[in-house]
C-alpha cells in the first residue's frame, strides 16, 4: 500500500496544473483517501493478536509517517486549488 502511494504521489506531480488540473487533484484525493485507509489497516493489525510484530512503537512510527504525507498532500491539494 505504501508503493501505491509514492507512486501516486510521483503520478500527481508530474501532471501538468494547467493542462491536467483535474487528474492531479483526483490523485491528490485518493494518496489522501489511501492514507486513511493505510493508517485505518496499522489500527487494525496493532490491535490483532494475529499479528504479534506490529507493536504500538511500529504502529506509531507508521501512522505518523502516514499522516505525514496525508498532511503534505492536503496542503498541496490547497495550493493547487488557490492557483487557478
Amino acid at each position: 500500500m505504501t508503493f501505491e502511494i509514492m507512486d501516486k504521489c510521483y503520478l500527481a506531480n508530474t501532471k501538468s496544473l494547467k493542462t491536467k488540473r483535474e487528474e492531479r487533484q483526483a490523485l491528490q484525493e485518493e494518496i489522501m483517501a489511501l492514507c486513511l485507509v493505510f493508517e485505518n489497516l496499522i489500527n487494525a493489525l496493532k490491535a490483532s493478536k494475529a499479528y504479534p510484530g506490529v507493536d504500538a512503537h511500529k504502529a506509531a512510527i507508521w501512522t505518523q509517517k502516514s499522516m505525514d504525507v496525508r498532511f503534505l498532500c492536503a496542503a498541496w491539494y490547497k495550493s493547487d486549488m488557490t492557483r487557478r
